[in-house]
């Protein structure tokens, strides 16, 4: 994971701030700050909010639809593409996905499918080593019902 000390302090100040915004649900600071340059992969620069989440995770953990999708149409300068797989930190090392699983949060999960998060990836140990389906059958939160549909209409028409 991004390691600050290639990265430029500037970088790495935004990078935080817009995980936090992220993981606040905080759209209009989410636009403010990438158009002052954050970058929106902020795991590669050290950006986490509240210890573990990186913007895209944090956002699909709390249900942040609209930021979610926002992030993901935003150029990265590596790679050209957010890293949908991106993981919140040990020991949960959960993708996105899972995150949304996780909390029941449908839309997010809808949006992480096209573009092109993985149903088969498994947790860390800290979530016990499952997938994103198995993950939204155990805990039932808010959505999982439609989160599972989801995913079953996806595996549906690989």
């Amino acid at each position: 994971m991004g390691c600050a000390g290639s990265k430029t302090a500037p970088e790495t100040t935004l990078a935080r701030q817009l995980a936090q915004a992220a993981w606040d649900g905080n759209l209009a600071s989410v636009r403010s700050l990438l158009e002052r340059g954050a970058p929106p992969d902020t795991e590669r620069y050290g950006g986490f909010s509240n210890g573990h989440h990186s913007a895209l995770n944090g956002a699909s953990r709390n249900g942040h639809a609209s930021i979610v999708k926002l992030l993901l149409e935003q150029p990265i300068r590596a790679s050209n593409r957010l890293d949908v797989e991106s993981r919140c930190q040990s020991p949960w090392e959960v993708t996105c996905l899972q995150q949304a699983a996780y909390w029941g949060r449908a839309d997010c999960a809808r949006i992480l499918l096209a573009h092109g998060a993985s149903v088969d990836a498994l947790s860390g140990p800290g979530c016990g080593t499952k997938n994103a389906k198995s993950i939204a059958q155990e805990m039932k939160n808010n959505q999982w019902q439609e989160l599972v549909a989801a995913l079953d209409l996806l595996e549906a028409t690989k």
